[in-house]
């Protein structure tokens, strides 16, 4: 079995359980972000909902892998695509290299507008912050050991995308066998009026 929690922002934590090829979703509205811890692998999407889920012209459905903190990486280079309206959402882990900062473009940036990410014990997980942006943009943790993960993602009538800037690919579960014939699911932050897509890794 496979228990998954989560905490969205200051609400009540979240416990559920996945059994082998099931999987769960939940909606966040607004700017909120969640932390989503499993004792088990599992996969994270971040999916953006269509024009229909919400009566109006703006967006199309879109997905991304929200990645876990052991594969933030140091800087990551993204570029918008075609939308009306794009913007990038960033998170830091709540380490020792974390210090309100991030650098934009070679510029240090002084951000206080961090949104703090919790933990289901009530303690901070990461931080999070989003943004407007356009073109071609780096975005680096101002410590060289320190980690981050950027989101980037649009809206236009009746069109939308969204996807991760980037992340490490190194092995973190050598005993789950991904199968592509069925949904398979991993971790931490969710925001922006998004569905999240969990399904259980384990064979049990």
């Amino acid at each position: 079995n496979t228990v998954i929690i989560r905490k969205c922002g200051s609400n009540s934590m979240v416990s559920s359980t996945l059994h082998a090829e099931q999987w769960s979703e939940f909606y966040t509205n607004g700017t909120i972000y969640c932390s989503v811890v499993s004792n088990n692998p599992i996969y994270v999407a971040q999916l953006g909902v269509s024009t229909n889920y919400n009566g109006g012209t703006i967006g199309d459905p879109s997905i991304n892998t929200v990645a876990p903190m052991e594969q933030y990486i140091n800087s990551i280079q993204y570029t918008t695509l075609i939308a009306d309206s794009h913007y990038y959402s960033v998170v830091m882990p709540n380490d020792k290299y974390y210090d309100g900062t991030l650098i934009f473009d070679g510029s240090l940036q002084n951000i206080s507008e961090w949104k703090a990410i919790y933990y289901s014990d009530g303690s901070i997980a990461g931080y999070g912050y989003s943004a407007l942006t356009n073109g071609s943009h780096t975005i680096t943790h101002p410590n060289k050991q320190g980690k981050l993960f950027v989101t980037v993602y649009g809206w236009t009538t009746y069109g939308g995308y969204s996807y991760a800037g980037g992340m490490s690919l190194n092995p973190l579960a050598t005993n789950c066998e991904l199968n592509l014939d069925k949904q398979t699911c991993q971790f931490p932050r969710i925001n922006e009026g998004s569905d999240v897509c969990m399904n259980d890794c384990n064979s049990e």
